[in-house]
């Protein structure tokens, strides 16, 4: 009898042991900028309603600085894995839920997470690896497998219900004149496959030199130098004044980077004889202009090879 009380205590010993570590690494501090990784949302949503949802964004994690979808800084082996914030920085093409919509699709998360409309995804959403959802709680900030097609919220194995708010599309989206540090244009075409973008020196730059160079993490050396806000306020305002219009763009061969202290924005476009394209369609012929007005138009063609 006492020897199967042993087994019985040692079995309960074996089962609450795995648990017992799972709890430690989950509470174990990481650092306020990085990220926590899960592979999905379903184990977490209870915590991360508790801490308190602050924001919500879903992106896709091709960066333009690698041309590639980066690999993951793993530190741990168990529930989650730690994502630095520098590689974050580069996932751009995102759509964010507005501030005052939070509540809404709150709540039609946790009608996805009860399992009122949960499928398993068909081979046409195959592409959803690429796509992350960031999620920024009181206490934490944290990534989950997610994607948004047609106003819907998909994951590895539920589909949600139709957002009816607006989200902010990420594809058309450039920061507010406000929050721009600096713009800055890289040659990308010539760049090898692999290579980092933010290795080579950009071609000009617009803004502030010294906050750009500390928010790279190196010196740069452009070409074309435009101190202040003059010029970079006028790129930003054709910029979104071409923006909503459609047409096909030829290959993109330049990375046009929007900084902010917080965010990289970059766009890939490419010059016409009358016009700047960019990878989202948009069109502008008054950028076009103010680029030849500066002579950066002969920059950028000398800089540029088919892709």
């Amino acid at each position: 009898m006492k020897k199967k009380k042993e087994i019985i205590i040692i079995m309960i010993g074996l089962i609450l042991f795995p648990y017992l570590v799972y709890i430690v690494y989950e509470s174990r501090p990481i650092a306020p900028e990085n990220w926590k990784m899960y592979e999905s949302l379903i184990s977490i949503w209870p915590r991360l309603k508790r801490e308190g949802i602050e924001n919500i964004k879903f992106c896709w994690t091709y960066s333009p600085q690698t041309r590639s979808h980066p690999g993951l800084d793993i530190k741990g082996m168990l529930s989650f894995r730690i994502m630095d914030a520098n590689v974050i920085k580069w996932w751009t093409h995102y759509s964010e839920v507005p501030k005052e919509c939070l509540p809404e699709c709150i709540n039609i998360l946790d009608k996805a997470m009860k399992g009122m409309k949960w499928k398993r995804l068909t081979a046409s959403y195959s592409g959803l690896r690429s796509s992350k959802m960031l999620i920024v709680t009181k206490k934490g900030k944290y990534i989950v497998e997610a994607s948004i097609r047609d106003s819907s919220i998909y994951s590895g194995i539920w589909e949600s219900e139709k957002l009816k708010c607006e989200l902010n599309l990420g594809a058309n989206f450039i920061p507010p004149k406000e929050q721009l540090v600096s713009i800055v244009i890289f040659p990308y075409s010539q760049n090898p496959r692999g290579s980092r973008i933010l290795d080579f020196d950009p071609i000009a730059l617009f803004g502030d030199k010294k906050m750009t160079e500390k928010l790279f993490g190196r010196p740069i050396e452009p070409k074309m130098i435009f101190e202040g806000r003059e010029e970079l306020e006028k790129i930003i305002d054709d910029y979104n004044a071409a923006l909503g219009e459609r047409k096909q763009a030829a290959r993109d061969v330049y990375c046009l980077i929007f900084v902010t202290k917080d965010w990289f924005y970059w766009k890939l476009i490419c010059l016409d004889v009358n016009s700047v394209y960019d990878d989202c369609g948009m069109t502008s012929e008054s950028l076009k202009k103010y680029f030849d007005e500066l002579g950066l138009t002969k920059e950028l063609l000398s800089s540029s090879e088919p892709y």
